[in-house]
């Protein structure tokens, strides 16, 4: 949930010299978060960065930088209907969460049902121990029977499957269950009778296929390949089936539960996406969707979504009312603004609707109109591309163009001569010309079986056509006749994957009026028909004459192709499906899915070479279990790919599940590497750990996803933002996950080189607890992994780029070079144990220990070292070493306070900081200033005298917090330390906890005088890191960060200016007359601490005390007028901060010294005794002057002059008397002019 950013006054830094940025605009800097905590937005549900339990199914890209982006997501949780069965969601008679899904199996007839189908997650079908659905009728009525349940399983060493029901009976509940109106709960354990099975399983250990034969669960768990290798996919509730009877009472199903953990859906919808900044962003346009003009009923489930490729606002979007339901289109001219129906897709003319969905196109516009194409299979059923041409909005009619009215179809389908002719039973993939309103061609890749009589084999084949005001297919159009795709001349075999098991991507200069222009770039997923090997064949087609195979090497099986660039020099991807186990055997093999946090396998080339091009495996692929849908954005600049958990023939249900890791993913560099954006079907329990650039430009966290019920994979994450995209925290892109902890305490540590103060490319990441140890050198874009460190990891600290060090939990440190590759033996520190460790350059370590152990440093790199004092307290050790103060160490002590130590005697100090236990420490780089993170920091909530800065300590409330000292490397003399303690934004209990371990701070913004500080803390207590937006308790907000912006400098001074004389009473008073100070408001102060110091820096006594003085203007200004202030005398005077309008006690360092005078008063100013103002018959030579003394003056200057403005002085000294002697000579009758000025310490007094 995005809430108060931070804000940056760190101006841009410095650009990263690899292609990295999403392309947004930088924001405007704000000032929120000055002097207060304020969460980060971080990666959440609420912004859909990530989307639990979702899968995307299809998207579409617009605009021609791809900003314009349309996604279409299925939930996990799905209705399914067929005959006379009908299932929708319901908000009548839920037993638990929101919805119910309300099923109607109908009048039996056979195969009639209603069904809510939920993810298996993966589970192991042994590990079920309980099983829970509840159900409602609102009365029995004729019913036979309610609703009984089936588990769909595949075997994960070979694929074999099975459906493992709980018999229903036929005319009756499932046993041991009444019919009876009102609510049900029907509870299954390993105990339960009555399940029986079929399926393609061969080793089923004793329990036999079929009717009438039936067993507990428990003898399904322990039977052959069931007990040990058996996944669940999904879990169907449904009510029907029957054969016979009557399900026409509706039933209304909800609180499924798996061992315990309730499965229910957040929103039981479908959800229709747009992005207008290339997914980094999404909206949620699913109720503009459903509230289609005249759509006959809700969607279900979205399946395709397609954009006109010369107009972004032009989108179309398929799908059905339930799962086997009828297909609908709807369709926006505004970019999802309004909806309407496309209208039924049926052709009257030939009495044939479009039946399943595999594919949906859009034209460019010509003549006004937009052709539609909905490719898939008709009710025949056969092959069929149904076509609108949508001129006056969606007015027109749908034409079946596999028709007899569009000649030429199937032209050149292999006939074997024998029996029902051949013909196309499905269309895979359709696209237009992209120069469609100029040669008005279609194209589309079809499968027939080899033999309609016997049908085994599918054949793909690739057919073209014209569609002008009616159309024509392949030779009819002056095309080649269908052509037949194969591998070097061997007959390949579709594959029964459907969805996406061929596709074609078409250059931008494909012309289909010009046969030298026919170029196209294809793949099927299919077996040799010689070798019978599976796998991916990537063919070019030029005309009808088919390139070699040219794909990656290996043959995967693909999911997607696309091109970018004329034939001679595009440059290509293609996505993987999935991978096969090959074994001898036509029809044999099975397919194996990628490793949970593995992802899909993308490939590009740079220069699609007819004969062999250069296919590159990505550094790091896009997340996700399979179906790895690539597209270039328009212009070529960007990549985009998605992954789905479903891989299935009529995309019934798939092999994915909850945080399968699915998601929308982009490449700015060619597909070498990909980061997700957006759509992430992944959870975040914890943010383990934070890592942020010295400039405050670019920052790092790690998250850790913990294993739950329902879930399929458990991958954590590393992820990125960066000012590149606006503010910190505004964009997010995750740039690694793998399965690595699965436990708060198992941190995931991120660290940056202590040398990088601009970059922050190289990263570092050791799993605590494990010799695991990963790094990136380009900002997260690939990652290495080097041998397994020597020890355990306990801490990591990066001295360089390429040297690291490692702290195990006993105090021993290896230090490795070349990158975590060369690591050394460990080396006992001598401390006793080992907490955190700190480097700086030239080879400067130093540890802290554990439970009171103590602290050790090494200045050769950790070949030797000094282990210092104890400190003899019972806590772990934070430490530090001060890089400006030389010798001095600091320890920020959990349970404790906070020490500084000297490296030369090995003694400590106490700081005197209140001792609330600190677990985090960090220190200004420019300023010198010390920070510690405590979860402890107590205050009173009524202190006498009244005051923020009096708070503390106190007992009243707690609240986390940081330590923070200016000046901590020196005491002044005779004084104490000066400890300000940074609550403000924070709740009290403490809400928030600040003692992530092994370090809770982070700092950046500290290496120039002239940046604000910025420090950041995790809440450790944040518990499970609340991704629900309906949460109220704990939403994302787990990322604190303060912008310290009174750490450094001191107010700026106005007036007096420094060194001004200010006016005596003329009163005779013998004060000064009342001014002003004045300065520049800093940090949203709001009040203020004021010394004015005597000739000898004493404090005056003032009538008021300037401490924590109130001060509301701006600039602020304080008005003197007390009688401590003398003629005569000079006064230096400073001001600093007190506290700020966020409630926060903070002192900044005080400003410049400046000083005034007060001149001298009238009884006491100088004043000219001889010569006599006005005097005449001086005499000329030798001409005595003499004046009054003034006090306090120390000396005087004296000018003689023939001229008023004493321009062309005779005479100019410096005196330290009260007389001077001009031996010059002057002249008769000739006026002159003299003055004397008093001065004191180069102030004058007086004149």
């Amino acid at each position: 949930m995005k809430t108060k950013r931070i804000s940056k006054l760190l101006g841009w830094g410095l650009s990263i010299a690899v292609v990295l940025s999403l392309g947004l605009a930088a924001l405007p800097v704000g000032a929120q978060g000055e002097m207060e905590w304020a969460t980060v937005t971080t990666p959440s549900w609420d912004d859909y960065v990530i989307l639990p339990d979702s899968d995307i199914l299809d998207y579409a890209v617009g605009s021609d930088d791809g900003s314009i982006v349309y996604a279409v997501t299925s939930p996990r949780i799905e209705l399914a209907a067929a005959g006379n069965g009908n299932a929708e969601w319901s908000t009548l008679h839920p037993t638990a969460g929101t919805y119910s899904a309300k099923l109607t199996g109908g009048t039996q007839t056979g195969g009639d049902y209603a069904a809510v189908s939920l993810p298996g997650g993966g589970m192991l079908l042994s590990a079920v121990t309980q099983f829970v659905y509840n159900y409602y009728f609102v009365s029995a009525g004729a019913l036979n029977g309610g609703p009984h349940m089936c588990f769909y399983t595949h075997d994960i060493t070979d694929g074999e499957t099975a459906e493992i029901s709980l018999y229903s009976g036929g005319s009756g509940p499932p046993l041991g269950q009444s019919a009876t109106a009102g609510a049900h709960t029907t509870t299954i354990t390993g105990a339960t009778p009555g399940f029986f099975w079929y399926g393609s399983e061969t080793t089923f250990g004793g329990c036999t296929e079929g009717l009438p034969n039936m067993y507990t669960l428990t003898a399904f768990q322990a039977a052959g390949d069931f007990a040990a290798n058996h996944v669940i996919d999904r879990i169907q509730i449904e009510y029907g089936w029957w054969g016979a009877g009557d399900a026409t009472e509706p039933a209304y199903v909800d609180g499924v539960s798996i061992n315990g953990v309730t499965c229910d859906p957040i929103e039981p919808s479908p959800m229709l996406f747009n992005s207008d900044d290339g997914g980094v962003t999404w909206t949620d346009i699913t109720e503009e969707l459903q509230d289609a003009a005249n759509l006959p009923a809700d969607f279900t489930r979205l399946t395709h979504v397609a954009v006109a490729p010369d107009d972004e606002d032009w989108l179309a979007v398929a799908g059905v009312e339930y799962v086997g339901g009828t297909p609908m289109v709807v369709a926006s001219q505004d970019g999802g603004g309004e909806f309407s129906f496309a209208g039924d897709m049926l052709d009257t003319t030939t009495s044939t609707w479009m039946a399943v969905v595999y594919d949906l196109a859009i034209s460019p516009e010509m003549d006004d109109i937009h052709n539609i194409a909905v490719a898939g299979i008709n009710s025949t059923p056969a092959g069929a591309i149904f076509r609108l041409e949508a001129g006056t909005w969606l007015s027109g009619t749908w034409e079946d163009t596999s028709s007899s009215s569009y000649t030429g179809w199937d032209n050149g389908i292999a006939d074997d001569g024998a029996g029902a002719p051949e013909f196309s039973n499905c269309v895979v993939a359709v696209d237009f010309s992209p120069n469609f309103d100029l040669d008005v061609s279609i194209l589309c890749m079809t499968t027939a079986f080899d033999d309609a009589d016997t049908p085994v084999n599918l054949l793909p084949y690739l057919q073209s056509g014209i569609w002008e005001s009616s159309g024509t297919w392949n030779d009819e159009a002056d095309f080649a006749p269908a052509v037949q795709i194969k591998d070097d001349g061997q007959e390949l075999w579709v594959l029964p994957f459907g969805q996406r098991c061929m596709g074609f991507a078409l250059p931008a200069d494909y012309d289909g009026s010009d046969p030298g222009a026919r170029n196209i770039y294809l793949y099927v997923d299919a077996y040799n028909s010689v070798d019978y090997d599976v796998g991916g064949t990537v063919v070019m087609v030029e005309d009808d004459a088919l390139s070699p195979r040219c794909g990656p090497s290996g043959d995967p099986l693909l999911a997607s192709i696309d091109v970018y660039g004329d034939a001679d020099s595009c440059k290509a991807m293609v996505g993987t499906m999935i991978d096969w186990q090959n074994v001898s055997g036509s029809g044999e093999g099975d397919p194996v899915g990628f490793g949970c946090c593995e992802g899909v396998a993308v490939y590009h080339t740079v220069e699609l070479d007819y004969c062999c091009p250069d296919w590159d495996g990505a550094c790091k692929d896009p997340s996700g279990p399979y179906m790895a849908v690539v597209s270039y954005t328009p212009d070529g600049e960007k990549a985009y790919a998605t992954t789905s958990g479903e891989v299935d023939w009529l995309r019934e249900g798939g092999w994915g599940g909850t945080c399968d890791e699915s998601a929308f993913s982009v490449s700015l560099d060619d597909g070498n590497s990909w980061n997700q954006i957006g759509l992430i079907d992944t959870d975040i329990d914890w943010i383990s750990d934070v890592a942020v650039c010295p400039d405050c430009e670019t920052a790092y966290i790690s998250t850790i996803n913990k294993d739950e019920e329902c879930q399929v994979c458990v991958c954590d994450s590393v992820w990125r933002t960066w000012t590149k995209d606006g503010d910190i925290g505004d964009v997010w892109e995750r740039v690694y996950h793998g399965e690595w902890s699965e436990t708060q305490a198992q941190a995931l540590l991120l660290r940056l080189p202590v040398d990088d103060l601009e970059d922050c490319c190289t990263l570092y990441m050791g799993i605590q607890n494990s010799n695991d140890l990963h790094y990136t050198r380009d900002c997260g874009q690939c990652w290495n992994t080097p041998p397994a460190t020597k020890i355990a990891i306990q801490d990591v600290a990066v001295e360089t780029e390429n040297v690291v060090y490692v702290l195990d939990d006993a105090g021993y440190v290896s230090k490795s070079t070349q990158y975590g590759r060369r690591p050394s033996d460990e080396v006992d520190t001598d401390a006793g144990s080992g907490h955190t460790i700190f480097v700086m350059p030239d080879d400067m370590v130093i540890i802290g220990g554990n439970t009171g152990d103590s602290v050790a440093w090494s200045d050769d790199g950790g070949d030797t070292w000094t282990v210092m004092d104890d400190i003899d307290v019972d806590g772990d050790m934070h430490v530090i070493f001060d890089h400006i103060c030389d010798d001095i160490v600091y320890a920020a002590v959990s349970g404790d306070t906070i020490y500084r130590g000297y490296m030369s005697t090995g003694e400590w100090e106490d700081l005197n900081a209140l001792a609330y236990g600190y677990y985090g420490i960090a220190l200004g780089r420019s300023d010198g200033t010390l920070y510690a993170a405590s979860n402890h920091i107590g205050i009173d909530t009524t202190p006498t005298p009244p005051g923020l800065c009096n708070r503390f300590p106190g007992t009243d409330a707690y609240y986390s917090g940081v330590a923070r000292n200016l000046t901590p490397c020196e005491t002044d003399c005779c004084g104490t330390e000066d400890w300000d303690y940074l609550i403000s934004g924070l709740g009290a209990g403490p809400t928030e906890s600040f003692d992530n371990e092994p370090s809770a701070l982070r700092i950046c913004g500290c290496t120039t005088m002239a940046t604000n500080t910025v420090l950041w803390a995790i809440d450790a207590g944040c518990p499970g890191y609340e991704v629900d937006p309906d949460a109220t308790v704990f939403p994302d907000g787990a990322l604190w960060a303060y912008e310290d912006c009174a750490s450094k400098v001191g107010p700026t001074l106005l007036a007096p200016a420094d060194e001004a004389v200010l006016d005596c009473d003329p009163c005779l008073t013998c004060e000064g007359i009342p001014f002003t100070l004045k300065w520049e408001r800093m940090c949203v102060g709001c009040s203020w601490d004021i010394e004015i110091m005597d000739e000898d820096g004493n404090l005056i006594t003032m009538t008021t005390d300037l401490v924590d003085v109130p001060i509301t203007t701006d600039p602020p200004e304080f008005y003197i007028d007390d009688a401590a202030i003398r003629c005569g005398y000079t006064y230096t005077w400073h001001v600093r901060l007190a506290d700020t309008e966020t409630d926060e006690c903070v002192h900044s360092p005080w400003s410049d010294i400046w000083s005034f005078t007060i001149a001298a008063s009238a009884m006491d100013a100088v004043s000219l005794i001889a010569p006599d103002n006005g005097d005449m018959g001086i005499q000329i030579s030798s001409v005595p002057f003499s004046w009054s003394s003034v006090s306090n003056a120390d000396s005087y200057s004296f000018v003689l002059s023939p001229n008023s403005d004493l321009s062309g002085a005779l005479a100019s000294e410096e005196l330290s008397g009260t007389a001077y002697e001009y031996t010059g000579s002057l002249d008769y009758l000739t006026p002159y002019y003299w003055q004397v000025t008093a001065w004191k310490d180069g102030t004058a007094l007086s004149q």
